[in-house]
């Protein structure tokens, strides 16, 4: 099994077009393939995002995704972490990714993670699909 932080915009896009790479992601995740690690700062945001009204996920998805992720994933605590060069809100990702040492973040924004990319993978959907071996 692979750990992995999914940054919420994974989650938006596989939920929006289940055959790109990030529904295959989360495909992945159903499939109990990819444990998403997910802090409470996580949960809150892809709560929040998929409550956005431009979405228009039906109440049943967003129940059932959330009921998921609050089952099934790894909860990590609050991790005091300096970290420079990453935009604030995304610091949650870099904390979880260090606290529960699955250094690996899956996001389509790898540009807000290149301070750290030293010491944490991060990866595009694709990227990521492809060396899961699932494209």
């Amino acid at each position: 099994m692979i750990f992995a932080v999914i940054d919420t915009n994974v989650f938006v896009s596989g939920l929006l077009n289940p055959d790109n790479p990030p529904g295959r992601i989360l495909k992945m995740v159903y499939e109990g393939k990819v444990a998403p690690v997910v802090t409470d700062d996580i949960f809150d945001e892809i709560s929040r995002v998929l409550n956005y009204e431009r979405f228009k996920f039906s109440r049943k998805i967003k129940s059932e995704i959330m009921a998921y992720l609050k089952s099934r994933v790894i909860k990590t605590g609050h991790l005091n972490l300096p970290v420079s060069g990453v935009p604030e809100d995304d610091l949650k990702f870099v904390i979880a990714a260090y606290e529960s040492k699955a250094n690996l973040i899956v996001t389509g924004n790898v540009r807000h993670f290149k301070a750290v990319a030293d010491k944490i993978a991060v990866l595009t959907p694709a990227e990521f699909v492809s060396k899961a071996g699932y494209i």
